[in-house]
């Protein structure tokens, strides 16, 4: 039995790799995330793995915050603000909010929003963007100490990564600090 769910495991995520190269390419990401938000509500991509959603929030937050005490020395903390790209359900921006000034959460996804809502309701210091995977242009040039995006940047194609980028510049504040995760093995990255 124990083959068999692992064949299954093995054929979805074949399929998801073709269905997200369909998607990367025709830039669905609100349609695709959307859907995922439907079909997997809590966890999003993360249902194809057996990780534990809450322990893997907590990991990537404090790896976040260290990196803002390193790179920001001489920030306070309670002052940073602080834009999670790709925020999902909020996974973690719920363990970055209590430490920071202010956590913008961003994401592609109505659904995903809103249950970040829910999720982080419990934190005042929480606003909510719904952006369009291509730019930010509904936040202000140099307002952001720390963008950080987990995951997301291997579901955008190219070139809205590069706009991504250049946007990320532009609301960053001088000194800022954009933290991005490419979990994809062998994964490069380039910075023109």
């Amino acid at each position: 039995m124990e083959s068999l769910y692992t064949f299954k495991e093995k054929v979805i995520k074949f399929l998801m790799k073709i269905v997200m190269s369909v998607i990367i390419k025709l830039r669905l990401y609100r349609a695709f995330w959307e859907i995922i938000a439907f079909l997997a509500p809590e966890k999003g991509l993360a249902w194809l793995s057996k990780t534990n959603i809450e322990e893997w929030g907590r990991r990537d937050a404090n790896k976040i915050l260290k990196a803002i005490i390193r790179h920001l020395p001489n920030t306070d903390l309670k002052k940073v603000v602080v834009l999670d790209y790709g925020c999902g359900i909020g996974r973690v921006a719920k363990y970055v909010a209590p430490k920071v000034g202010k956590v913008i959460c961003a994401d592609v996804s109505k659904n995903y929003l809103e249950k970040a809502r829910t999720h982080l309701r419990e934190f005042n210091n929480i606003e909510y963007l719904r952006v369009n995977g291509e730019d930010l242009r509904k936040l202000p040039s140099e307002i952001i100490d720390c963008v950080y995006s987990i995951g997301i940047f291997v579901h955008i194609n190219k070139q809205d990564s590069l706009n991504l980028f250049r946007e990320i510049n532009r609301v960053l504040k001088r000194g800022g600090l954009f933290i991005v995760d490419l979990p994809r093995p062998g994964a490069k990255m380039a910075v023109i």
